[in-house]
């Protein structure tokens, strides 16, 4: 039983020492090659730059450049054949908005509980005593 054991736990190691292998095989197009890109000027500034994620399914030879995400947005591969942009709204926006809305609705609700006297009511309800309030005349002081 224990043979067996370490035989199974081996073959993660077996199987990844054949990845050096295999990975040179994966072709991608030469865009160095294409004609109408050699035809386009190269460009000299950031801002010109295109900085889209590219989309390819290579097996359809299907390419497109998305365009520029910004902060809030970002744009996936998607379609049928994974080389279209779809728009995307980014992760940490959901975050921070799910929060805002979060600590809006607690505040709220506290503000609704402590209007309608729920928690610390303004009223009191224990009867209090009453006092006699005592006049006093005022005392002259005097210094020996």
């Amino acid at each position: 039983m224990k043979s067996w054991y370490l035989s199974i736990s081996r073959w993660p190691f077996f199987f990844s020492s054949f990845l050096p292998l295999i990975s040179p095989f994966t072709t991608w197009v030469n865009y160095a090659e294409d004609a109408a890109r050699l035809k386009q000027p190269k460009p000299s500034t950031w801002s010109e730059k295109p900085m889209g994620q590219w989309c390819r399914n290579t097996t359809n030879d299907l390419h497109t450049q998305c365009p520029r995400a910004s902060v809030a947005h970002e744009w996936y591969c998607c379609g049928e054949s994974g080389a279209e942009c779809c728009f995307a709204v980014q992760g940490w926006v959901y975050l921070l908005t799910g929060c805002i809305l979060f600590v809006g609705l607690a505040t709220l609700i506290f503000h609704l509980l402590l209007h309608f006297g729920v928690i610390w009511p303004t009223e009191r309800k224990v009867e209090l005593k009453k006092f006699k309030v005592i006049e006093e005349k005022p005392r002259l002081i005097t210094t020996p």
